[in-house]
């Protein structure tokens, strides 16, 4: 059958290695070119979280109902990852802030 099989053909490689390089150059432009204060580089810097963790997100609940709603390791560990990504991001976020200026 042609179908649910993974191939990974070579554009698709190109393609994904692009859009990867355009998003973090244009997170670097952002936040290096930027007279931005630590609060705003927090709040863009959350997209290069926000955007894995949505779509490890998305193909783990994907994965469990192409598994029949079983829970199997790869859907569990994808949605794992996803949250511990962005309660990583959170602690890092409220370790970082300053307190003082935040009145």
């Amino acid at each position: 059958a042609w179908f649910q099989t993974l191939a990974v053909t070579a554009d698709e490689i190109v393609t994904l290695f692009f859009a990867a390089c355009c998003h973090v150059g244009a997170h670097y432009i952002a936040l290096n070119n930027m007279e931005w204060d630590h609060y705003t580089m927090l709040r863009v810097s959350f997209t290069f979280v926000l955007y894995p963790s949505a779509w490890l997100f998305l193909v783990g609940v994907y994965k469990l109902k192409d598994d029949d709603w079983k829970p199997r390791f790869t859907a569990v560990f994808l949605i794992a990852v996803s949250q511990i990504l962005i309660l990583a991001y959170l602690v890092l976020a409220v370790l970082t802030f300053e307190w003082k200026t935040a009145a």
